[in-house]
């Protein structure tokens, strides 16, 4: 888990805030998408951008094509022949169950971080497809032996060896050099292998869920704190597994020495779909990303692509341009954020 750029010739979506009334059902969700006015980012399989609505949708569809919940399909599609027996929608689906982790969440109310208990579990009913399945690191790597063994797990074939090939195909770039495949992120050439992978978090949850199938290895990172770079604890774990150093990379950057007249063009505000808001500012001579008001350190890697030092990793971001080479938003952490203000920031 996008919106509306203030230049009109930009597409998007921007909602304004009103008095919605709760978006339980899938019904309410697609009334609620159907009453925005907003443009396609661009024709079908042209561009990509992460939509947690969208995942949503899908769960629509498997409704209606199927006849059950979305929840009983999962369940008795993949849960139960997986044999995923400690995987749940609803936690009080445990019932007296005691291994149960507890939530945390980070509090900053009164100055200095702290982690503090929050019991809640978080739901949504109309986007239970986009996530809320609770599981555990071991039923996670029964899953990942769909990927892994071509649609096989524990000798039983729970889905075709062709869809296995065709939701590990790289469909769409989403970086340079990884992909989008169905459901699944795909690095065609990750230390000269295939890496298929997917993260994701939520309340007091941060998952990264990683498979090198031509090496027949899985490996899964789950933690109850939101904001924990799951997906870095997932690639040192992979280095140290093959022997190579704890911070190799299957790439490398050299910066790229951008003109000062460009650089000024970038600056500005941009806005994602979602309502999430990034800004490049420069602050001491050097491009500065601001996200959720934190200052992320960037390197150009070339006139319109930059790497950002995030929580211990390095993530790839593009500017995007126009035919006439006009900037006009930015595809950073697998969404397109176009821009909403030029307004240029220095400190």
């Amino acid at each position: 888990m996008d919106i509306d750029p203030s230049a009109q010739n930009y597409p998007g979506l921007k909602i304004e805030q009103e008095n919605y009334e709760p978006i339980d059902t899938y019904e309410q969700l697609m009334q609620f998408i159907a009453d925005q006015d907003f443009e396609l980012l661009g024709d079908p399989g042209t561009q990509f951008s992460y939509s947690n609505d969208a995942y949503a949708l899908l769960g629509a569809i498997i409704e209606r094509v199927s006849g059950k919940s979305y929840e009983q399909y999962v369940y008795d599609h993949i849960l139960s022949p997986c044999g995923m027996k400690y995987s749940c929608f609803m936690i009080e689906e445990y019932g007296d169950y005691e291994n149960i982790t507890t939530c945390y969440a980070e509090d900053s109310s009164e100055g200095t971080k702290r982690i503090i208990p929050a019991p809640i579990w978080w739901d949504a009913p109309s986007m239970r497809a986009a996530g809320f399945l609770k599981s555990t690191a071991g039923d996670m790597l029964r899953y990942a032996e769909i990927f892994r063994n071509a649609g096989v797990v524990n000798g039983k074939r729970i889905l075709s060896e062709e869809s296995v090939k065709e939701m590990v195909k790289p469909h769409i770039q989403t970086q340079p050099g990884r992909f989008y495949g169905y459901g699944l992120m795909i690095t065609p050439d990750y230390f000269g292998t295939t890496l298929v992978e997917h993260g994701g978090g939520l309340k007091a949850i941060s998952a990264q869920l990683s498979i090198l199938p031509e090496k027949g290895v899985s490996g899964v990172v789950l933690t109850n704190l939101a904001g924990v770079p799951a997906a870095r604890v997932m690639q040192l774990a992979f280095n140290a597994y093959a022997g190579r150093e704890v911070e190799a990379s299957h790439i490398s950057f050299e910066e790229y020495e951008i003109g000062e007249e460009r650089l000024e063009q970038y600056q500005g505000e941009y806005e994602s779909n979602e309502g999430m808001k990034v800004s490049i500012v420069i602050k001491d001579g050097k491009p500065v990303l601001i996200s959720q008001k934190a200052e992320i350190p960037i390197m150009f890697v070339k006139e319109n692509a930059f790497i950002a030092y995030v929580n211990d990793s390095t993530e790839i971001a593009e500017i995007l341009v126009d035919d006439n080479n006009e900037p006009w938003g930015i595809s950073y952490h697998f969404r397109q954020f176009p821009k909403v203000s030029t307004k240029q920031v220095v400190k």
